[in-house]
């Protein structure tokens, strides 16, 4: 059937159709391409900007000494980013560049953060040596070969201290993320050692971490490893293998004190107060089925793990348990109300180092076979509570050691909210 014209018949206009123009551009289309050229010239400038944005000795003085921990020293908590701060990725050069002659192949070139160590802001380790005895001209200047570097000399800190690590690449982005956490904790006077564990560095970059670290404290360390990112089941990166298999080469290589506690954080996170693994009663946050007043553990020692609160649930639970544990393993029985109340943790995670060490090397072999059924991000997180159940390393699940989203459940915003 043919479809009725509405309105009276009109002839075809003449001009452009019959030039073989086409029909006029209508208002919508005009207001579409002009919306077009406009955001393209601002990309285009925005572009600009970012690839010379830089952040200043004295904006990060002004970012880190404005961190304040609160009243409680003992209370530990961390706020996780959600964005980026520092230089875009690329490779960040200022200024023209010599043309090369025809053939001839550049130079291998750093990005600018490896380029400029970032050194510390002119007067944040005044009074250095009071309080940490080292005195700050020993800091300027340490070897990092030593102190402040990958296999340094044995720590002067009680080994009672907490030792905090975190898994990094080589990235400028994750340069910039490092270097916030460990002024950051600077700031707030996190007790102990502080170690990066940098996965897949080049020579270059290297060097280059090293001779930052030189100009660092000499708690603040670095701790070098392969590249675990590749799956060889699937021939694709998974970029978060870096944090169990780092985890548990730093431990087997990185001559760790024997009766210290580590505290495994993420990069993307800043200290608003130190981080102890303490909980006097009464001064922890943990929700159902945790009770407020004494049934955590008054502090973290061995056989007495913790962990940040996640939405993880017991989600591991509908995995092939048999297949990633083993038969007869602990974590194939467990039930649900037990998997909701002791495995759902993330960073920190907090424990002996020689619980870690066990966490470390049933992480490394879980979390190949959950990747292989489950190739999600989260799969390195639930490799973490399948071995802690498979170890019987029950965790006192708590909220207060991190914050990230106003409108998440389980996390410390309750003391947040104290503080104003």
């Amino acid at each position: 059937m043919m479809r009725r014209a509405r309105g009276p018949m009109r002839r075809p206009r003449q001009g452009r159709a019959s030039a073989g123009l086409g029909p006029p551009l209508s208002p919508r289309t005009c207001w579409g391409l002009l919306m077009l050229a406009v955001g393209s010239v601002v990309a285009v400038y925005l572009l600009a900007l970012l690839r010379t944005l830089r952040l200043s000795d004295e904006d990060l003085r002004d970012l880190t000494t404005s961190i304040d921990p609160i009243s409680d020293a003992q209370l530990g908590i961390l706020i996780r980013g959600r964005g980026t701060i520092g230089p875009a990725a690329g490779n960040g050069l200022a200024g023209g560049e010599a043309r090369m002659p025809p053939g001839a192949r550049p130079e291998p070139r750093l990005p600018k953060p490896f380029l400029d160590p970032v050194v510390p802001p002119a007067g944040l380790l005044d009074g250095w040596d009071e309080t940490h005895g080292s005195g700050a001209q020993a800091v300027r200047a340490t070897n990092p070969e030593m102190g402040g570097a990958e296999g340094g000399a044995a720590s002067s800190s009680s080994s009672s201290d907490m030792h905090v690590v975190f898994s990094t690449d080589c990235s400028p982005y994750q340069n910039w993320q490092s270097i916030l956490l460990f002024y950051s904790s600077l700031a707030v006077g996190q007790p102990g050692l502080l170690t990066r564990i940098a996965s897949g560095c080049s020579e270059m970059e290297v060097a280059a971490l090293r001779t930052m670290h030189a100009h660092m404290p000499p708690h603040f360390r670095v701790h070098f490893t392969p590249d675990f990112s590749f799956d060889k089941a699937t021939g694709k990166k998974y970029y978060f293998y870096n944090k169990p298999f780092g985890l548990l080469h730093w431990l087997d290589h990185g001559n760790v004190d024997p009766d210290t506690i580590v505290a495994l954080v993420d990069p993307d996170m800043l200290f608003m107060a130190p981080l102890t693994g303490f909980y006097p009663s009464g001064s922890y946050l943990a929700t159902s089925p945790w009770k407020q007043q004494g049934e955590v553990w008054s502090k973290v020692e061995k056989g007495k793990p913790a962990g940040q609160q996640y939405g993880l649930g017991d989600r591991w639970r509908r995995f092939n348990r048999e297949y990633i544990c083993g038969a007869g393993s602990p974590c194939t029985t467990i039930d649900s109300l037990t998997a909701h109340k002791y495995f759902p943790v993330g960073p920190p995670y907090i424990a002996h180092v020689s619980d870690m060490r066990q966490i470390a090397a049933k992480w490394v072999e879980f979390v190949p076979k959950i990747y292989e059924e489950y190739p999600q991000l989260l799969a390195e997180m639930y490799a973490y509570c399948m071995a802690a159940a498979h170890l019987g390393l029950r965790h006192a699940r708590l909220d207060h050691h991190m914050v990230s989203n106003t409108g998440a459940g389980g996390e410390g915003w309750p003391w947040v909210d104290s503080m104003g």
